[in-house]
């Protein structure tokens, strides 16, 4: 029998604001903030982010920066930050005013900075559905472990699934998808597990497996979708498909190649029954990803775009069931600046904007949209805000987050 001991993080919250980002003598923005041109405020300094970026209803920010889990208001004035032990890459989650923060252990923090419960469990992947969390982990002798807990840190169950590693998780209802790495002999083998929240455990419901012999072996997150399917993508030898499978029963409705060389992620659906997927074409275009549109009935490539995501894989959905991705004006260029690309669901390019809303950065860390049409980035080692145009406005008021589940432009979930 192996003991495995857990070390909870001791930490300390702490209220008092650093200085703020130096712009070279600009004025104060009444936030302890410099005033910078192109940006309605920038905070901070020697930010370095060690987790995604989530935004509560009231448009404050959290993340995870360094040793400190942070909390930001709307207009860029620190709320409050809560200083963590070591520094760690984290999943981070906000639901229904709870922030809940897994690495080597999970930490639930109410809006105010207060730990509410923290939970000896080593964390790879969050997911929440049903009013229920799910933490995803590993252990080098038992394999992937998957944990119910309720919001107020009770465990409901937990189920172990030996000789699996590197595991991602994503739930919709009582249906819960675990995605695997193995290593075997001189490959590995991605796995696709469907599980059922039966409320007292786990039941498998069904199982898939693909041979990965190429060097980007890697188990993507799946999606659901409002009508009861579930969407993975994978690179077997270095093939980048796209597949399309039954969330009760495993049946697969389609798969479609989308490069010879491999996958991006992320998958997002749109309004229209759209399945909109990145991907890497050629290896020679170094960080910038592509991107399709699929029809989500048939598999058929609708449209397609090269080079138009940026190697952070920033895909949005906005209110308006527009997609935008990012990338550095053009993956040729030397000039200075994102670039955002706007398309109908249905992959045609409506606007191009350029790099100028963010002032003269090369590029971010995480990126959200808030509620006033503002961008919301890491970078330059600063949490930045720029104004964006109206059509970008992320949407509260929308089904996106009931589509696409708790990832990408919001952590938000129904």
């Amino acid at each position: 029998m192996f003991i495995i001991a857990f070390a909870l993080f001791s930490c300390n919250k702490d209220n008092v604001n650093p200085d703020g980002g130096d712009d070279g003598g600009n004025g104060d923005d009444g936030n302890g903030n410099d005033e910078v041109p192109g940006f309605l405020w920038q905070y901070g300094s020697g930010i370095y982010p060690y987790s995604d970026m989530v935004l509560d209803e009231s448009d404050n920010i959290y993340f995870v920066a360094e040793t400190y889990l942070y909390s930001i208001d709307k207009d860029g004035k620190e709320r409050w930050k809560y200083e963590l032990s070591g520094m760690s890459n984290w999943e981070i989650l906000y639901v229904d005013g709870n922030v809940i923060i897994g690495k080597n252990s999970v930490m639930c923090f109410d809006a105010g900075g207060n730990v509410k419960w923290e939970l000896p469990l080593y964390t790879t992947s969050l997911a929440f559905s049903g009013n229920v969390l799910y933490v995803a982990g590993t252990d080098f002798y038992q394999g992937a472990i998957v944990t119910a807990l309720d919001l107020a840190g009770n465990t409901l169950w937990s189920e172990v699934f030996a000789n699996h590693s590197d595991v991602n998780i994503s739930a919709k209802g009582d249906k819960v998808c675990l995605t695997t790495r193995d290593k075997t002999a001189n490959e590995y083998k991605i796995g696709l597990k469907m599980l059922k929240n039966t409320g007292s455990t786990a039941e498998i419901l069904w199982e898939e497996y693909f041979t990965e012999t190429g060097d980007f072996a890697e188990p993507f997150r799946a999606s659901f979708d409002m009508d009861g399917n579930v969407f993975f993508e994978e690179a077997s030898n270095d093939v980048a498909y796209l597949h399309s499978f039954d969330a009760e029963t495993g049946t697969e409705h389609w798969s479609t190649k989308l490069s010879d060389y491999q996958v991006g992620n992320p998958i997002i659906l749109t309004a229209d029954d759209f399945v909109v997927a990145s991907y890497l074409d050629n290896p020679d275009d170094g960080d910038f990803n592509s991107i399709a549109f699929i029809e989500k009935s048939s598999g058929n490539i609708i449209a397609s775009k090269d080079d138009v995501v940026s190697e952070s894989r920033q895909v949005f959905l906005t209110a308006d069931n527009s997609v935008l991705t990012f990338d550095f004006v053009d993956s040729k260029s030397v000039q200075s600046g994102p670039v955002v690309h706007v398309f109908s669901s249905t992959g045609e390019e409506t606007k191009t904007l350029d790099g100028s809303i963010f002032g003269s950065l090369m590029g971010f860390a995480t990126c959200k949209i808030n509620s006033t049409h503002s961008f919301v980035f890491i970078d330059d080692h600063k949490l930045n805000c720029s104004t964006a145009e109206p059509v970008l406005t992320l949407s509260a008021a929308s089904n996106w987050s009931s589509r696409n589940g708790n990832r990408f432009n919001t952590n938000s979930v129904q």
